[in-house]
């Protein structure tokens, strides 16, 4: 994949004599990682008419902004509404995060997002950035802006507004050690939403959990703590997911 703007070279002799490129790799990562706009690590494969998005969401976090956190820093989320169109059959969007969770935790991670921003007071924004942290609150539901713009944008494609609408969307993910499969329907339309909207989420079926883990997980799917999720997340002035 070409970064916005243009390849990044390292210079013609940092490579060791004998030929090791540790120093070009080393100094190619500290760029991408200090300068997260040099490279575009997502990438769309179009194989007929279907087409695979891949979205790293890990290298280009925007997180010094304590009100509005994006997963994506705004060069790639431009990039990924650009690829968010119809007149494919399907459209496949791989994140390295689930989309989609289970509804107590995703409003669990809007809640959250919503303290650490003040909604509920100053006192409780150090206590919520530490929760948030300790327990890797970092999934998509985590990141409100970004989740609702590219959510928004899907519902425009499923619904035929960018061209005629897909057979499907699919999402996939990976990272929570659990697996599962998820479908999601427009929450305030009728009658415009024509592509099924799915998500199937595979991580390693060998990594065991903690038995309290496991117990959590059971209990995040159930709908009492989804309900319970949504209060929380309302009374945070969290908006209903789209």
């Amino acid at each position: 994949p070409q970064p916005p703007g243009g390849t990044v070279r390292p210079p013609a002799d940092s490579a060791a004599a004998d030929g090791d490129a540790a120093g070009v790799v080393d100094a190619f990562a500290w760029r991408a990682h200090q300068e997260p706009e040099s490279y575009r690590w997502s990438f769309r494969f179009d194989i007929g008419r279907n087409r695979l998005l891949l979205v790293d969401t890990r290298c280009g976090r925007v997180v010094d902004d304590d009100t509005q956190r994006r997963i994506l820093d705004p060069q790639e989320a431009a990039w990924l509404d650009t690829q968010l169109t119809g007149d494919v059959d399907h459209l496949v969007v791989a994140s390295t995060l689930p989309f989609l969770l289970p509804s107590g935790v995703h409003h669990l991670e809007a809640w959250n997002e919503a303290v650490c921003a003040g909604a509920w007071g100053q006192a409780l924004r150090g206590p919520a950035e530490k929760l948030r942290q300790e327990v890797d609150l970092e999934h998509w539901a985590a990141f409100q802006a970004s989740f609702r713009s590219v959510g928004d944008s899907l519902l425009r494609v499923a619904g035929g507004e960018r061209g005629a609408p897909p057979a499907s969307v699919l999402f996939l993910g990976g990272d929570v050690h659990f697996s599962y499969l998820a479908r999601a329907r427009a929450a305030d339309r009728e009658a415009g939403e024509h592509s099924r909207i799915a998500q199937l989420v595979c991580s390693p079926t060998c990594n065991r959990m903690p038995p309290i883990l496991r117990r959590l997980t059971w209990l995040s799917a159930r709908a009492i703590a989804g309900l319970i999720g949504s209060v929380m997340a309302r009374a945070a002035g969290v908006p209903r997911p789209p």
